[in-house]
């Protein structure tokens, strides 16, 4: 499974979604790695759109979402992991990128 993800559509989302396999199997660190390496991702396709087609567009707005899950994934990792500083680290920034990239409509 997880050679697959190098060759998917949409990398960043295949691996969020394998990391929450690995948690359901109580593997936490590599879930975390598997994180950090969509919002690497996440955060050069965001900076990609942006200078392709502008903020606010929806490509722009789908990726800003996608950022918004992956720190909050995050969260919950650090959480399960006793680092609960670093967990409310990832929280916050998860609600930042949401307030002031998405703003206070969006429902994330």
């Amino acid at each position: 499974i997880e050679e697959l993800y190098k060759d998917a559509e949409n990398p960043a989302h295949s691996l969020l979604n394998y990391a929450v396999l690995l948690s359901s199997t109580n593997r936490h660190e590599e879930a975390l790695g598997h994180i950090e390496s969509a919002i690497a991702i996440l955060h050069d396709l965001e900076r990609r759109i942006c200078i392709e087609c502008g903020e606010g567009t929806e490509r722009h707005q789908s990726c800003v979402s996608s950022s918004v899950v992956a720190h909050y994934n995050m969260w919950v990792e650090m959480s399960k992991l006793g680092r609960k500083k670093a967990a409310v680290d990832c929280l916050q920034r998860a609600s930042n990128v949401a307030r002031f990239k998405l703003g206070a409509a969006n429902p994330l």
